[in-house]
């Protein structure tokens, strides 16, 4: 049973990451709508089957430029050189597929590497969000996050983080939420899923727009460069108060086999 203090304050939550993050994340809703049940995680959980284990690598520099190694795998991601990337070890070619697409995808360094904390190829590695919170919006929408301070452009937004599926496993169950987001990285054959309804971060609560706020890039840093982080950054300068949006794309609501209901629709509303 809550005591009166609990039941007064149930309505906001100083930081939903409990000391996680670098920056407190609030969360603000009515005291009679449930809080989110989820844990609090800042790296994925991996539940794919086991996979030949590359080496994690980092780069020797001490001022990072072109010449970086990280800065390099980058360049060649980019540009889909396949067999041009990573005989060091971050992984065989022999594991990629015809016809592989990383999509915009970086390569951060990440404490692995030897550069200074202050190097300016570590902001997604070190994941400071900028100042944010989380609101309750409606009963058809939930929660959502939303900029406490305004929000430059191009400034790291957060990378989405979960338990890690092989598609063919996820599929069994990816009908029954929505809390997960498709990437193909480059160790596995199949798409990986990352799964966020019961482990995640603020990021889960990104809603859709087809007239999004941020956009999305794979990075690969942090503790493990063999898997990508969907990364999200401003697409344009967000003012305080403003709610963050993603568009999900048509292959999401063809999935669960909804229609979009943004109000700003191009596309993504289904048949």
């Amino acid at each position: 049973m809550r005591t009166r203090y609990q039941q007064k304050k149930a309505d906001y939550r100083v930081d939903i990451s409990e000391g996680k993050e670098p920056t407190p994340i609030p969360l603000v809703c009515p005291t009679y709508v449930s809080l989110p049940n989820f844990t609090y995680i800042t790296d994925h959980l991996a539940r794919v089957p086991p996979q030949q284990p590359g080496r994690i690598v980092g780069c020797r520099c001490t001022s990072c430029g072109p010449c970086c190694s990280c800065t390099k795998l980058a360049n060649a991601i980019s540009e889909e050189s396949a067999e041009q990337i990573i005989k060091d070890g971050i992984r065989s070619d022999d594991n990629l597929e015809p016809g592989f697409d990383f999509g915009i995808a970086e390569v951060r360094c990440s404490a692995h590497c030897k550069c200074s904390s202050t190097c300016v190829n570590k902001e997604v590695s070190n994941r400071s969000p900028p100042k944010l919170e989380i609101r309750y919006v409606n009963k058809d929408i939930g929660f959502g996050l939303f900029a406490r301070a305004t929000i430059q452009k191009n400034r790291f937004i957060g990378s989405y983080v979960g338990e890690l599926y092989v598609r063919s496993v996820f599929t069994k169950f990816a009908d029954e939420h929505p809390y997960y987001y498709m990437v193909r990285p480059q160790l596995f054959k199949q798409p990986v899923l990352i799964d966020a309804l019961n482990f995640g971060n603020y990021t889960r609560f990104i809603n859709h727009s087809c007239r999004p706020n941020v956009f999305t890039k794979n990075i690969y840093a942090g503790s493990n460069k063999l898997l990508p982080y969907p990364s999200f950054f401003a697409s344009r300068k967000i003012n305080e108060g403003e709610q963050i949006f993603l568009d999900y794309g048509p292959e999401y609501f063809a999935s669960l086999g909804i229609q979009c209901q943004c109000g700003h629709c191009s596309g993504n509303a289904m048949d």
